[in-house]
């Protein structure tokens, strides 16, 4: 982000930052109130394709369109990633009986990537 090839993103991948920050101490939150306790233990697989991909982010960063498709997959992979996790806990809280916590859940979890605007920048930027 504070690289000089990012500079025309910068702004926009703060409020990610900022957003995605946001939803992980919500998150944390709701595995709390949920009695759950994540285990990323499983997560290998994912972890070094998500790895994979921001690696080619830096590997282009000089070449805009390059970056810029390269960034788009890896920001497409972690909305994936966003969606399906909220998803999980909306599920969880529902069965459950968390009435109250599924109301909060379905209000507070903003999906990040497409609030933040950045796949917008990132299309635009070209």
């Amino acid at each position: 982000m504070l690289n000089d090839d990012f500079n025309d993103l910068s702004e926009a991948m703060i409020l990610t930052t900022t957003l995605m920050q946001e939803n992980l101490e919500k998150a944390d939150c709701l595995y709390d109130a949920l009695k759950l306790n994540p285990d990323f233990s499983q997560l290998t697989n994912m972890i070094t394709i998500l790895e994979q991909a921001f690696y080619n982010v830096e590997k282009y960063a000089a070449r805009r369109e390059l970056r810029n498709l390269h960034l788009l997959n890896y920001v497409q992979f972690i909305s994936c990633l966003e969606q399906s996790g909220m998803t999980a806990l909306l599920l969880i809280s529902k069965s459950q009986r968390h009435g109250k916590l599924f109301e909060k859940l379905d209000q507070c979890l903003v999906p990040v990537i497409m609030e933040s605007n950045l796949l917008g920048v990132l299309t635009l930027a070209g």
